[in-house]
C-alpha cells in the first residue's frame, strides 16, 4: 500500500532543569540575636518512614553574636504537638555537642509520626527554643514486610491457587573422576544461564590439593562463592574417583566428599538463583578455557520432601548409552566431561529415554532489498543480547550476494564461515537487489534450520554447531523478530512473520509485520511510501518494545478512614499511581514533589531501600481505587547493573488505619494483575527511555478490564534485607535552571570519506527562545554551555506518531571526524560512543 510522503515539522522550544537535591527546609525559633536552625532526625528535615530504632538528632545555632555557642541543651520528643504525651526528655545536658544525640526513651512504634523540641542554652544562660519538628516511623522488625511478597510479571489468567508450602529436601550424588582440570556438576537449573554448579578441581597452585569451588550462574554471569580445600578428604589422589554428594534444602546446601562434610552454603549467597521449591534440572559444565576434562558416573536424585526413605527421580548411570544432557560422550558406561572446544553448558530436558531435544519447529519469512553493504534478519531473540542472524552481504565480495549466519550469545557474536556462500544465482544481480525483493524463508526446528531464498535451498545449520569462535547459539526457541543495520546498512523489510509448527500443521500466526498501515512497532527504523520498513540509520540491534511490567489492583477501604500510608520498594526503578496520579511527597501548598530513580543505588543482591508516602488525599474511602505501578531495569538488571537480577519486581503495603483505631494492611501479592503496559516502552539508567505520549494509560483507572492481564507470579530472588530510604532523595529542582546557549541545526555531513566522517553540514543556528523547524533528516546540537546533571523541558509541536530522538553527550566530535581519533560521527556532531 503506497503512501504520500509526508514532512514532519518539529518545533521545539527548549529550557533546560537541573535535577539535584530538594532544598532544605529550615525550622528556626526567632531571638533578636541567636535562633535554633536546621533540626534533623537521621540527617534528614522531618523524615517519612525511618527504620531505626534509635534515631540520631542534630541542630544548629545561627546567630550574630560574638563569642555565642552553646552550653546545654534538653530535647523532648513527644506524640503530640503539644509536646504533652512525652515519650522522651533528655532532661538539661551540659554539653555543647549538637549532632548525633541519639534517642533514649521508650520503645518507639510503627508507622507513628513523632514531634520533637530542642531546647540550647547559650554561652550567657539563656535558654533558646527551636521550632518543633517531626520523624515518622516506618516499617519496624522481623516481620515489618511479612504483609506483602515480592511480585514479578506473570504467566497465565488463571485465578492464582495459593500451593501448599513446598518442602525442598533432595540429595544428587554423582561419581567424579578428573583427567584434567576439573568436573563441574550442574543443579537447580532453570536454563543455560541460571543455574548452580559444584566444580570438583585440581588446586591452581598445587596440582596435588583438590578443591571444591561453588558457583552460581545469574544471566550468563558466573559468581564463585569459594575455594574449599578438600584435600583431606579425598581418595588415594587427585585423579581417583570421588564420591560427591549435595544435600539441597529450602534454606541451605551441604556438601560431603567421600561421606565428609566439607561446605554448607546458605540460600542468602546465591542471589535468588535455585532453592525456590522446585527440583530444577541437572547437567554439567565443560570449558575449553580450563581444559575440564574427566567422568561422570552414578548420577542420582533422590527426593526426601514427601518421604522419609527418599524417592529415587533421576538416576542415570550410563549403562544403557542413553545421554540425557545432550553433551559429552558415554564412554564404557561413563560420561566423559572432554572440552570440545567451547565452553558449554548440558542440561536437562532433554528425554532420558530418547535421548532427544523437546520439539519445537517454526518458520520465518520476509521479503527484503539490499541498497547498501547489507540487510540483516534477527530470529530467535531472547533479547538485545541473545539472538540468531542472518545477513544478506552486497559489499564483502564485489559483484556477490554474499549470504551470512551469525549467534549472538551473551553480548558476543559469532560466525561460521563454513555456511558464508555466495547467493546470487538464488537473487539475481546485485542491482537487481537493490530494488526486487527477494523472499528469504528459515525454517526452524530444535535440530536444525534451513534457509530458502526464493524457494532454493541454500542453507542447513545444525544447531549447537561451534562457530569460527569456538562458541555455540542459544537453544532454538519461540523468540522475537528484528533487525540489524550498523553503519552504511541500508535495505527494506516486508511481510515479516513468524508462524509456529510445534503443536499444530495448520501453525499460530505468532508475528505478522507487514507495515501497509504506516505503522513502526520498532520505533526506530522508519516506514517508507511502499509500506515497506527502511533498515537503515545506524540503529544497530533493533528488537519491537516490549514494555516494562506494569503491576495493578483495586482496592476499597471502608469508610471512616483516618489515614493510609504506603510503603513501597523494587528491585528495579519503580514508579506508583493512585487513581491516575504519580505518587510522591505532598508540600504544603497541594503541589506533590517525586523521588526520581527510586530505590536508588545499594548493593542490589544484599538491600534494596524502601519508600514511604502518605497517600490519604489520594485514596477514597468506601469506594474503589487503583493502585499502578511500573518497574524498569534500574541497578537490578540494567545495562549498568551487570545483570546482578533477572526478573523485576514490585512489593508494597497499603497501611490503612481508620478513625475508631483499627488497621487493615494490603500487600502485594499473587492477586495482582500484571502486564507490559504503559507509555514507558523501554527504560534503563544507562541506555535512556523510549516513551509512548500515545500509549493507553487507562488500566490506571477504576473499571478498567485487565481480564487479560496474567496474575503475579512470586519473585524469589532477592533474600537481602529491606531498609528505609538513607539519605536524600534525587527530585527535580524547579529553582535552578540552565537555559539554552545556542542551538545549530544540519543535514548530514560534508568532506565525508573513508577516513574521516566530515563536518556537520550546517542548515541554520539559533539562540535561546527561538523557535525552529526540523525538517526530515535534520538534527539539532543544543549546546547549554556546562557540563550537568539534569531534566529537559521541552515544548514540541508535530503530527501524531512523530518520533523525537533526544541523545546527551558531554562533548562533540572534532577535527573533520577524524575516525583514527575516535570520532563517532562528523565535526560538530555529538560524541556518543562512550
Amino acid at each position: 500500500m503506497k503512501r504520500k510522503n509526508r514532512i514532519l515539522a518539529l518545533v521545539l522550544t527548549l529550557c533546560f532543569m537541573l535535577s539535584v537535591f530538594t532544598p532544605i527546609n529550615i525550622f528556626a525559633a526567632d531571638t533578636n540575636e541567636t535562633t535554633i536552625t536546621n533540626l534533623r532526625t537521621e540527617d534528614a528535615v522531618n523524615p517519612v518512614g525511618i527504620d531505626v530504632t534509635n534515631p540520631t538528632f542534630s541542630w544548629q545555632m545561627e546567630s550574630s553574636v560574638i563569642g555565642q555557642h552553646q552550653t546545654a541543651y534538653q530535647v523532648v520528643v513527644a506524640k503530640d504537638k503539644d509536646l504533652s504525651q512525652k515519650v522522651w526528655d533528655s532532661k538539661k545536658q551540659e554539653s555543647s555537642v549538637s549532632i548525633g544525640i541519639q534517642y533514649a526513651g521508650d520503645a518507639l512504634q510503627a508507622s507513628t509520626t513523632y514531634f520533637w523540641q530542642v531546647t540550647v542554652w547559650d554561652k550567657d544562660q539563656q535558654a533558646i527554643q527551636s521550632d518543633i519538628a517531626t520523624f515518622e516511623m516506618g516499617l519496624l522488625g522481623e516481620d515489618a514486610w511479612n504483609d506483602s511478597q515480592w511480585i514479578q510479571m506473570g504467566t497465565s489468567t488463571e485465578t492464582p491457587v495459593d500451593p501448599e508450602p513446598i518442602h525442598l529436601d533432595y540429595t544428587l550424588e554423582a561419581d567424579i573422576q578428573i583427567v584434567n582440570t576439573g568436573v563441574a556438576l550442574v543443579f537447580e537449573a532453570e536454563d543455560k544461564d541460571n543455574y548452580l554448579m559444584w566444580q570438583v578441581r585440581t588446586a591452581k597452585e598445587d596440582a596435588t590439593k583438590l578443591q571444591l569451588r561453588p558457583h552460581f550462574k545469574k544471566n550468563g554471569n558466573f559468581n564463585a562463592l569459594e575455594d574449599v580445600d578438600i584435600t583431606e578428604y579425598m581418595k588415594e589422589d587427585v585423579k581417583a574417583v570421588q564420591h560427591l554428594k549435595i544435600e539441597v534444602t529450602n534454606d541451605q546446601i551441604d556438601t560431603y566428599i567421600n561421606g565428609n562434610l566439607v561446605n554448607t552454603c546458605p540460600k542468602s549467597s546465591l542471589a535468588g538463583v535455585g532453592l525456590n521449591g522446585e527440583i530444577g534440572n541437572i547437567g554439567f559444565r565443560t570449558s575449553s578455557a580450563e581444559q575440564e576434562d574427566g567422568w561422570l558416573d552414578n548420577i542420582v536424585l533422590t527426593d526426601y520432601s514427601t518421604n522419609a526413605d527418599g524417592i529415587v527421580v533421576k538416576n542415570y548411570n550410563f549403562d544403557d548409552g542413553k545421554n540425557p544432557f545432550g553433551g559429552g560422550t558415554i564412554v564404557d558406561g561413563r560420561l566423559s566431561t572432554h572440552f570440545v572446544g567451547s565452553d558449554d553448558t548440558y542440561v536437562e530436558p532433554f528425554d532420558p529415554e530418547t535421548g532427544e531435544k523437546e520439539p519445537v519447529h517454526y518458520v520465518v519469512e520476509a521479503d527484503v532489498t539490499c541498497s547498501n553493504t547489507a540487510v540483516s534478519l534477527l530470529f530467535n531473540a531472547m533479547d538485545s543480547n541473545n539472538f540468531y542472524m542472518v545477513q544478506l552481504n552486497i559489499k564483502d565480495q564485489p559483484g556477490k550476494v554474499m549470504f551470512k549466519p551469525h549467534t549472538w550469545k551473551n553480548g558476543s557474536y559469532a560466525t561460521y564461515a563454513s555456511h558464508t556462500k555466495d547467493v546470487t544465482s538464488a537473487i539475481g544481480s546485485i542491482e537487481e537487489f537493490k530494488t526486487k525483493p527477494a523472499h528469504i524463508k528459515l525454517d526452524v526446528t530444535q535440530d536444525e534450520i534451513n534457509t530458502y531464498i526464493n524457494n532454493q535451498l541454500v542453507d542447513t545449520f545444525t544447531i549447537g554447531e561451534i562457530s569460527d569462535q569456538s562458541t555455540t547459539g542459544i537453544p532454538v526457541q519461540i523468540g522475537m523478530l528484528g533487525f540489524r543495520a550498523d553503519g552504511n546498512e541500508s535495505g527494506t523489510v516486508d511481510n515479516f512473520t513468524l508462524v509456529d509448527y510445534t503443536d499444530s500443521q495448520e501453525g499460530e500466526v505468532v508475528y505478522n509485520y507487514h507495515f501497509d498501515d504506516g505503522q513502526n512497532p520498532f520505533l526506530q527504523g522508519s516506514i517508507n511510501e511502499n509500506g515497506e520498513f527502511v533498515a537503515s540509520g545506524g540503529f544497530g540491534i533493533l528488537l519491537p518494545p516490549q514494555g516494562i511490567p506494569t503491576f495493578r489492583k483495586e482496592i476499597t477501604p471502608e469508610q471512616n478512614l483516618a489515614s493510609a500510608k504506603l510503603y513501597v520498594t523494587g528491585l528495579g526503578v519503580f514508579d506508583v499511581f493512585i487513581n491516575g496520579e504519580r505518587v510522591g511527597t505532598r508540600q504544603e501548598d497541594g503541589s506533590m514533589v517525586y523521588d526520581e530513580l527510586k530505590p536508588g543505588y545499594t548493593q542490589p543482591l544484599k538491600r534494596v531501600f524502601s519508600y514511604t508516602y502518605d497517600v490519604t488525599q489520594m485514596i477514597n474511602e468506601g469506594e474503589a481505587n487503583t493502585v499502578v505501578a511500573n518497574v524498569s531495569s534500574g541497578w537490578w538488571n540494567g545495562a549498568v547493573a551487570g545483570n546482578q537480577g533477572k526478573n523485576n519486581a514490585f512489593r508494597a503495603q497499603i497501611l490503612l488505619t481508620y478513625t475508631d483505631g483499627s488497621q487493615k494492611v494490603i500487600g502485594t501479592d499473587r492477586t495482582w494483575k500484571t502486564s507490559l503496559q504503559g507509555p514507558i516502552v523501554f527504560g534503563d539508567i544507562f541506555n535512556g527511555e523510549t516513551y509512548d505520549a500515545n500509549a493507553d494509560t487507562s488500566f490506571r483507572y477504576n473499571g478498567y478490564d485487565d481480564s487479560t492481564w496474567n496474575y503475579a507470579d512470586i519473585n524469589q530472588e532477592f533474600s537481602g534485607e529491606i531498609v528505609s530510604q538513607i539519605g536524600p532523595s534525587v527530585r527535580v529542582r524547579e529553582d535552578l535552571t540552565v537555559n539554552t546557549k545556542t542551538v545549530t541545526v544540519y543535514d548530514g555531513a560534508i568532506d565525508a570519506n573513508e577516513s574521516q566522517h566530515g563536518k556537520i553540514n550546517v542548515t541554520g543556528t539559533y539562540q535561546d527562545g527561538e523557535s525552529f523547524t526540523l525538517q526530515p533528516n535534520e538534527k539539532a546540537v543544543i549546546d547549554l554551555g556546562q557540563n550537568f546533571a539534569g531534566w529537559e523541558k521541552i515544548q514540541v509541536e508535530g503530527p501524531k506518531g512523530a518520533m523525537l530522538t533526544m541523545r546527551h553527550g558531554e562533548m562533540l566530535n572534532d577535527n573533520d571526524g577524524l575516525k583514527s581519533r575516535g570520532n563517532d560521527g562528523p565535526e560538530g556532531s555529538i560524541y556518543t560512543a562512550n
